[in-house]
């Protein structure tokens, strides 16, 4: 997302808290989000227990949480593709 759009739709919503779930958060969240300031809500997944471990220990926004977690479908879905004997 383009920081001028994250700051239009930030100072469009100006009073309504804004929450959001990102999906493989390694290196933490796009900075750009973090234009909706004090309103910002963020629950982020990582595989990596070490990443989120470390995200967290530098993350000053206390509405921002890190949780380690594989998000996904089973590899047994019908809709996970396989390639050989790997989803």
């Amino acid at each position: 997302m383009s920081t001028a759009f994250a700051g239009y739709v930030a100072g469009s919503i100006q009073s309504e808290r804004f929450t959001f779930i990102d999906i493989g958060c390694s290196g933490g969240i796009d900075p750009v989000w973090r234009l909706f300031g004090d309103r910002l809500r963020v629950l982020a997944f990582d595989a990596s227990v070490d990443e989120c471990e470390r995200l967290a220990k530098a993350e000053t926004h206390p509405d921002i949480h890190y949780v380690a977690g594989f998000v996904g479908i089973s590899p047994d879905h019908p809709f996970a593709r396989r390639a050989g004997n790997k989803p």
